[in-house]
Formats: C-alpha cells, sequence, structure tokens
C-alpha cells in the first residue's frame, strides 16, 4: 500500500474502535519511517490507541513458531525473557515513562497445531494470540484463546495479512457478537469497510465471506427460505411482547447490524423448489 492507503486505512481502523494498531517497521525503509513519523506529528493517534511508538511503553516477546515448539521449553524461555524485562526496568524508565505488563504474543507461524494449544496458557501476564489460517483453523484457535482467558487479539480485518497473523477480527468479533458478547468494535457500516480493504489491498471479498460476503445472508434453498420467512414472523411476535433478542433461523445474527438490509436475504431461483 502507498502511505496515503495506509493513512485511510488507519483512519478507518480507529474508526472502527481498534485500541492497538500495527503501523509500519520504521527501521525497515524511508516509506514506513516517512508514515509512522506523518502519524505522530500529525495527531492521528489518539490518546487510547497504542501503535509501535510513543511516550508510554509495552514490551512484547513473541516466541517464534510458539505452536511448534515444546511447551515447557517455550514457557522456559518466557521466563527468562520476562527476568530479563523486571531486572530492567528501574533503569529503562528512569525518565519517568509508564510502564505496562509485558505482553507474550503466542504465534501460529505457521498453523501446525490443534486450537487448544493457544487456549491451555495463562499466568500474570497480557497474553496475546497471534493465529494464522493455513489449516483455516485462525478463528477457532483465536475463540477457544478468548473463552480460556486470552488478553489480546492479533490479526487483521478480513483476513488479509501476515505481520499481526491474519485470524479475520471481523469474522471472530461478530462471532463472539453473535454470542452476546461485545467485541467492542464498530461493525455497523460494513459495506465501508469492504471498500476501504478492497481499495487499499486490491484483494477481493469471497461472496461467501462470514458477515462480510455479498452473499453471505442470502438463502436460495426452498426449506432454509420458508424456514426463514417463519422465523421472521415469529421474531415479529416476539418484540410485540417485549421480547427483542434476535433468534432466526440460518441468520446467526440480525443483517441489519451490520448496515445490510433484508432485500437479499432470499432469492427465489432454480434451487428454491416449492418451499420458496
Amino acid at each position: 500500500m502507498s502511505n496515503q492507503q495506509k493513512m485511510r486505512f488507519f483512519r478507518h481502523l480507529v474508526q472502527i474502535g481498534f485500541k492497538e494498531i500495527e503501523v509500519s517497521y520504521p527501521a525497515a525503509s524511508d516509506p514506513d519511517f516517512n508514515f509512522c513519523r506523518d502519524l505522530i506529528t500529525g495527531g492521528e493517534v489518539p490518546d487510547d490507541v497504542w501503535i509501535q511508538h510513543g511516550t508510554n511503553f509495552r514490551f512484547e516477546y513473541s516466541p517464534e513458531t510458539f505452536s511448534q515448539t515444546e511447551t515447557a521449553y517455550a514457557v522456559e524461555v518466557c521466563e527468562a525473557v520476562k527476568g530479563a524485562w523486571l531486572a530492567g526496568q528501574k533503569s529503562v524508565f528512569a525518565d519517568g515513562r509508564n510502564e505496562e505488563r509485558i505482553i507474550f504474543n503466542l504465534p501460529a507461524t505457521v498453523e501446525v497445531a490443534t486450537p487448544n494449544c493457544f487456549a491451555d496458557q495463562r499466568e500474570k501476564c497480557i497474553i496475546s494470540l497471534h493465529t494464522h489460517n493455513d489449516r483455516g483453523c485462525a478463528v477457532a484457535a483465536a475463540e477457544l484463546g478468548v473463552l480460556a482467558g486470552a488478553d489480546r487479539i492479533e490479526g487483521t480485518v478480513l483476513g488479509n495479512g501476515e505481520r499481526t497473523g491474519n485470524v479475520d477480527l471481523v469474522t471472530l468479533g461478530l462471532n463472539c457478537y453473535s454470542q452476546g458478547i461485545p467485541p467492542n468494535l464498530d461493525f455497523s457500516d460494513m459495506f465501508s469497510i469492504i471498500d476501504t480493504v478492497t481499495e487499499c489491498t486490491g484483494l477481493p471479498v469471497h461472496p461467501r465471506h462470514p458477515y462480510a460476503g455479498e452473499l453471505v445472508f442470502t438463502a436460495f434453498s426452498g426449506s432454509h427460505q420458508d424456514a426463514i420467512k417463519k422465523g421472521f414472523e415469529a421474531q415479529i411476535k416476539r418484540e410485540r411482547a417485549g421480547d427483542v433478542a434476535w433468534s432466526m433461523p440460518y441468520l446467526p445474527i440480525d443483517p441489519a447490524d451490520v448496515g445490510c438490509t433484508y432485500e437479499a436475504v432470499i432469492r427465489v431461483n432454480s434451487q428454491s423448489g416449492k418451499g420458496g
């Protein structure tokens, strides 16, 4: 991406509500350095948003290929790193900067293990998960890790990326939302998010992509269409009685919650049959 595209992307991530954003490797190239400088000197970073640079510092350590490492050895290495960090804090923060808990970021650099390898870790530190989708389990591993107490997930919007893992934060966040767990992210205008991602990265969104695909809320099967029709009728009756909880066959969340209309939910074609 050009720095202009990066700036558009960054502003949209802030708008959605992300609080920790990986923006660049300033030492890697002039464009990365200049983009990071533009963010800081231009006042683009809100006070409650973390990037790699600022006056408050967190230390993050990633035991590379965590999912391929024997757990006991990974813990030993992490403990050694934490010990070195704690021993050096007085000198590091002599200038008055604020110290935060260490982040242990556990990466599946290549996804080779089962999802539970992330759910089995916890201690007095910030547990961060960095999952990849080589085997299609990035969301499952991250969800299980969150349920087990993970504090932080690294990922990307719509699953395009590599440096921060590539779990799809839209899918992960809305999966939690569908179970009554607020992700504290604003996905109410999904179309604008899709526009920003596709125009900045040049990568399309699959029509059946979870929550964001053009056809993800669309039913072609007659039996599905019939169930949705009856579900809407029952939903209206419940709402009139004061029960506003969403409960609908084949629609895990209300499409209106991500800015979609109901017009495309049912499409009658040759697959619909008599039920349609």
